[in-house]
């Protein structure tokens, strides 16, 4: 029904977020819940993880060999290109 009085709770607008993730994601790892609003809306809650649980996450390795895409060899970037941008505009701008 309520919260804790335990739990601080903060608001913080998407924009100073991104600017200061770090600054927020550290005040959560204390114990802090952060409610995201978007334009004084509420989006997202960011929420500390229960201490029984924060585990270090496993890496997922490929089903799949894709050494073999090391040797692809890349078009050259210096080759002319195949269509005429400029006639195609034209001809697209003659029709208006």
């Amino acid at each position: 029904m309520g919260r804790s009085s335990l739990k601080k709770e903060s608001f913080v607008n998407i924009a100073t977020l991104k600017a200061h993730l770090a600054k927020y994601l550290r005040l959560v790892k204390a114990g802090e819940e952060i409610t995201v609003l978007d334009h004084k809306l509420p989006v997202a809650r960011l929420v500390p993880i229960e201490a029984g649980t924060r585990a270090p996450l496993e890496s997922i390795k490929p089903k799949a060999d894709f050494s073999g895409f090391l040797d692809l060899k890349s078009l050259p970037l210096d080759a002319p290109p195949k269509i005429d941008i400029l006639a195609i505009l034209l001809e697209e701008r003659g029709t208006r």
